[in-house]
């Protein structure tokens, strides 16, 4: 019997895992949003009993969403992008449909409430036109419970409840859009020099080819980066390459980028009307360079991809650097850099704590104008001094806001709104409420851990049953459940979707696109955790600085591809010999950070020594164990001070 269900599960978990490898995340997220859209229609279709032309449009949702869900996952990575616009309003107009035909108020309200789903979606997915299609579906929702659903509620009632519906959808896209742009530049950027990395490289090229005009590419490699590193510290390094892009950027036009290719190798794209522009583009280049630099020239064909290019360039670069060795380096540590652009602190939280300030206080402002008893209008003039505070606060802290404030406020805001819906005697103050769950759930999930989103989500939802058995009872029946259960899963499966999105993203974002180990990004936050875990259990923790032998010699005797194939290679030896929470991490071109936790250093150096053998050398290393006051900026100083004295006794 066992056998038997081998054989027919087998093959079954097998086909799984192959769908499974052929779809995305876009792929993936449309058959999840399709899905979410059918099963809610299904559920509202067995809740409730429905007329036939009431039950038409649920099942036209059901369909399209089921539809959709088996096209997605059955194209999985082939699935175009315009197939988003499509099942968007594919379900848009389903639910349009249910609103126009619906006399329920909880079917309305429950209808309006998932349409932040497709706004998340829109953000996601199609950010280039997300703004127009947003506002097309937004003005089909409207119109249909203005042309027939309308006369289920209040048309007073019904014109706020729209107006504030759609601006929260609007906040919702826009919190989705800013993340989006947020994680893609992390994606597409290098940490260190604020320089586009090898993914923005790629994807502005493509682009760029496809707007025309004519291009030129200058591959530069510094000189004297590595006597800089040896004699200075990794920190002077750091500031000259800084200094270096930055005076790059000065002089190159709107439209034109700089990428770093490698440690001190980088690609600069500009425009230039033929090759004697070019060529004075690069003699001003090189006259404002904060450090002198080898290069070649080539023009951005439309033919050969980035790789080959910069190995075309590589030619006449080795052939000047050859042409002046030994030239270049420094005698004294470079003058700090400012930050690159796009580096610093940004207001995010202090931004979106006002916009939702500002919306909840139109909202308190508009209770206080229909308010008819002592405790609605004690209820909305609270409401209204708290986000009045609050937008005071926000505004004068700016980029010092605090990380925790906009939680507080979430808290505070879904906690008055509780209030307000329970001393109210209509069906706004219940809706404004159930609205602040999908806006909640997609600012957690782009600014807090998933831990704290679900927790905050948690307790707001049940702070929302709660409130529901204040509600008059009349008013209670009339809604039903359905707008619960729908703000609920729209809200928690927004959460999700926005910390998966952000999960991925930053991972991409702190992973070196060459070796796929760790980016300084990504390094600087393991080695925070690692100290910190390290201390709560009392065990050791090691870094081992790691600097590869005459790779400059390599890549310039060899090119770029051989010295590429030989960090790659490194580093999957290291990480198939290493344990799975050990952390390699990439500082510079051929440096290396390896963190061991629970390793003392004679441990690590012995891991080390074999490590060194079974590669065949080709490296030096350098180990330091944490010690009481460490921070990571001087243990890892440490394992570099115990690197640079290895490497100089074995040249002596």
């Amino acid at each position: 019997m066992a056998r038997s269900n081998d054989r027919v599960l087998t093959p079954l978990v097998s086909r799984v895992r192959r769908a499974a490898m052929r779809q995305s995340r876009f792929s993936l997220t449309t058959a999840a949003g399709c899905l979410f859209f059918a099963v809610l229609a299904g559920a509202h279709l067995l809740a409730h009993e429905h007329e036939a032309a009431e039950a038409a449009p649920e099942i036209t949702v059901l369909l399209f969403g089921l539809s959709g869900m088996v096209v997605a996952l059955l194209s999985g990575r082939r699935l175009p992008r315009g197939m988003s616009l499509v099942i968007s309003f594919l379900l848009a107009g389903g639910i349009a449909a249910q609103l126009a035909s619906s006399n329920d108020p909880g079917t309305i309200i429950a209808a309006l409430l998932v349409v932040p789903v497709l706004m998340v979606y829109l953000g996601f997915n199609t950010p280039g036109v997300a703004r127009a299609t947003a506002a097309i579906l937004i003005g089909m929702c409207a119109l249909a419970v203005l042309s027939g659903g309308i006369g289920a509620l209040h048309a007073a009632s019904a014109v706020w409840m729209l107006a504030y519906g759609g601006i929260v959808c609007w906040l919702v896209l826009e919190v989705s859009l800013a993340l989006g742009e947020d994680l893609s530049r992390a994606v597409r950027t290098d940490p260190l020099t604020g320089a586009l990395n090898r993914r923005g490289l790629n994807r502005y090229v493509r682009e760029t080819r496809q707007t025309g005009g004519e291009r030129w590419m200058l591959v530069a490699d510094i000189d004297g980066l590595k006597p800089v590193n040896d004699t200075h510290g990794h920190a002077a390094g750091d500031a000259l390459l800084c200094a270096t892009v930055a005076a790059w950027q000065q002089v190159l036009g709107p439209g034109d980028v700089v990428g770093r290719w490698g440690g001190d190798e980088f690609v600069i794209i500009f425009r230039a009307a033929g090759e004697g522009a070019a060529r004075e583009t690069e003699a001003r280049l090189r006259a404002a360079s904060a450090q002198a630099f080898s290069a070649g020239l080539v023009r951005l064909q439309d033919g050969p991809g980035l790789d080959m290019l910069v190995r075309l360039a590589d030619d006449d670069l080795y052939r000047e650097k050859r042409e002046r060795r030994n030239r270049g380096a420094v005698s004294a540590p470079p003058r700090p850099a400012p930050a690159p652009a796009g580096q610093g602190e940004q207001p995010w939280p202090a931004l979106v704590s006002v916009v939702a300030a500002a919306l909840y206080v139109a909202s308190a402002a508009v209770g206080l104008v229909s308010a008819t008893t002592v405790w609605q209008v004690a209820a909305e003039t609270t409401a209204v001094a708290l986000g009045l505070g609050a937008i005071t606060v926000a505004i004068r802290l700016g980029p010092r806001y605090p990380h925790w404030g906009l939680l507080g406020w979430a808290a505070v805001m879904a906690i008055t709104l509780m209030a307000r819906a329970a001393v109210r005697d209509d069906a706004v103050g219940f809706v404004e409420l159930l609205f602040c769950l999908p806006l909640v759930a997609v600012i957690s999930g782009w600014f807090y851990r998933r831990r704290v989103g679900r927790a905050l989500l948690g307790g707001i939802i049940a702070g929302v049953l709660l409130t529901t058995s204040f509600l008059p009872e009349q008013l209670a029946e009339r809604l039903g459940p359905m707008p619960v259960v729908a703000a609920g899963a729209t809200a928690w499966l927004l959460l999700e979707a926005v910390h998966a999105v952000r999960h991925g993203e930053r991972r991409l974002a702190e992973t070196d696109p060459l070796t796929r180990a760790l980016n300084r990004l990504g390094l600087d936050r393991a080695f925070a955790r690692a100290v910190r875990r390290t201390r709560q259990r009392g065990v050791p923790l090691s870094c081992v600085a790691v600097d590869f032998d005459e790779f400059k010699q390599v890549n310039d005797e060899q090119g770029h591809d051989a010295g590429d194939r030989l960090l790659q290679a490194a580093v999957e030896t290291w990480r198939d010999a290493l344990r799975a929470d050990d952390v390699i991490g990439r500082v510079g071109g051929d440096e290396f950070v390896i963190l061991l936790p629970g390793a003392t250093a004679a441990s690590a150096e012995a891991t080390m020594t074999r490590l060194h053998a079974e590669a065949g050398g080709g490296w030096s290393w350098g180990v330091a164990e944490l010690r009481e006051g460490d921070d990571p900026a001087s243990l890892r100083a440490r394992a570099d001070a115990v690197l640079y004295a290895a490497k100089a006794a074995r040249s002596t």
